[in-house]
């Protein structure tokens, strides 16, 4: 499954393995939602704001949690 696979690859810091595998994983699972909001905060590690609020926001959008807009507002600060 990619979506462990790049659990495994952040855990090993090895940022740019952890986003292939979790863009792969949102193609492979559309429906899973920890895909996109760990590419959220890959993306905000690596100082790409944009596309962690992208990712975020597609998190909230699989997960439809009305609590995520605080969470989401939370960590792009």
């Amino acid at each position: 499954m990619p979506y462990k696979l790049g659990r495994t690859y952040d855990k090993l810091g090895k940022s740019r393995d952890a986003i292939d595998a979790y863009t792969t994983a949102t193609k492979v699972e559309p429906d899973n939602r920890l895909p996109y909001y760990y590419l959220g905060f890959a993306y905000k590690v690596a100082g790409k704001k944009k596309d962690a609020i992208y990712f975020f926001e597609k998190y909230l959008d699989v997960a439809k949690d009305a609590n995520g807009h605080a969470l989401l507002a939370e960590l792009v600060r």
